[in-house]
């Protein structure tokens, strides 16, 4: 059963899997500050994957509301995928806020782990939304959370 009530979100993975079963994988990072784009495998993944980053989320949507708008968005591969967009909202609350620790993981995953963007009074829950993705095609979610 998907949780609808994160209360913190590090990321987001969403694999495409096509008739074939190959995998186009979708990678997400919304970020409270500016802790630079990570790439590689997260949960699942190959070295080099490319990453869609939103940075600098803190404080927005007081009251609730859209976070991100991305009107571009690419795969793993760093290629566009046409018509895919994707919205992130909140649905109340202070805004999001960021919290940072780049020193304390081991191994260190400073652009991955070391910041994310949460709900400070933990009720309210995210909404996230792709629109555009080929119909009749199977989708998986992977979520990675902190706290």
């Amino acid at each position: 059963m998907l949780n609808t009530k994160f209360a913190r979100i590090v990321l987001l993975l969403l694999v495409v899997l096509s008739e074939s079963r190959a995998q186009n994988l979708i990678n997400v990072k919304p970020a409270g500050s500016t802790p630079g784009a990570p790439s590689g495998a997260a949960v699942i993944g190959s070295a080099g994957d490319a990453w869609n980053y939103f940075p600098s989320l803190s404080a927005r949507a007081s009251g609730g509301g859209v976070v991100t708008n991305a009107t571009t968005i690419k795969d793993s591969s760093g290629a566009t995928l046409a018509g895919v967009t994707m919205t992130m909202s909140l649905s109340g609350g202070d805004g999001l806020d960021a919290y940072t620790d780049t020193g304390s993981f081991s191994p260190t995953p400073s652009l991955l782990m070391g910041n994310y963007v949460y709900e400070n009074a933990g009720v309210n829950y995210f909404t996230i939304v792709f629109s555009g993705l080929p119909a009749n095609k199977s989708y998986l979610l992977y979520g990675m959370g902190n706290g």
